[in-house]
């Protein structure tokens, strides 16, 4: 318990603090002698500090990846690439792996950019010690329509004119009643199932024009566990 208390001298009074147990010096001198009467204050705040105030969260490694811009142009169609840095922190070492996803496809196309790396043969980025390290991601667009052997072509002779040739042919064939009416059937259904021709018409595999987001993504190879996410926009021309 602290107290103050009064100590006459013989040339003038003077207060200081005294304790039951005081605290000394190492030159063996009372605090309180020292700090005068500012001492218990001291000590009631340098308790509070050590003892009331959070300790300092521990900080794990990591890292971050930056992406060397913002919005990529590129034209269609075309092959690019565009390079991301990984920077490592708290002492992080270890290979990261990297994947690339469609974040935003405005024109709900199913011929976006393509995101990723160029093969499976590429390793994936390793950080070793304190130094940034980098990877590359291929950005790819379509452009080549299909081939016209895989569209549908018009028929040199309509379905339905087969139809009317058959029917008039089987009204003139002496058959029975029930050949008649299974060929019939038979004829009916070759007409539903047999190929539409779309003439002039294309199925185009392009990649629209539009702004797609891709989110690009490191995970640490040792743990699972994602670290770092960037997102990066592809504008296509």
């Amino acid at each position: 318990m602290l107290s103050l208390s009064h100590h006459k001298s013989p040339k003038n009074r003077i207060r200081v603090a005294s304790v039951e147990h005081p605290v000394f010096s190492p030159e063996g001198v009372p605090m309180t002698k020292i700090l005068g009467p500012r001492f218990p204050a001291i000590l009631a705040l340098g308790l509070f500090l050590v003892c009331c105030l959070p300790a300092k969260a521990a900080t794990s490694p990591s890292f971050t990846i930056t992406a060397p811009a913002s919005k990529m142009t590129i034209k269609n169609p075309s092959v690019n690439q565009a390079t991301f840095t990984i920077t490592p922190q708290n002492g992080f070492t270890g290979t990261i792996n990297v994947g690339c996803s469609l974040a935003q496809n405005p024109s709900g196309t199913m011929y976006p950019p393509f995101c990723g790396q160029s093969g499976p043969a590429v390793a994936p980025p390793t950080v070793t010690g304190p130094n940034p390290v980098t990877f590359a991601l291929t950005i790819a667009t379509y452009g080549e329509p299909m081939p016209v052997s895989l569209r549908y072509q018009r028929p040199a002779f309509p379905a339905s004119g087969y139809a009317l040739l058959a029917c008039a042919l089987l009204l003139f064939i002496p058959v029975s009643s029930r050949t008649r009416r299974n060929l019939l059937c038979l004829l009916f259904a070759s007409v539903l199932i047999s190929p539409v021709g779309c003439g002039s018409g294309s199925m185009s595999t392009r990649t629209p024009a539009g702004n797609y987001t891709f989110a690009v993504t490191g995970t640490d190879q040792a743990t699972g566990k994602i670290h770092a996410s960037v997102n990066f926009t592809v504008v296509v021309q």
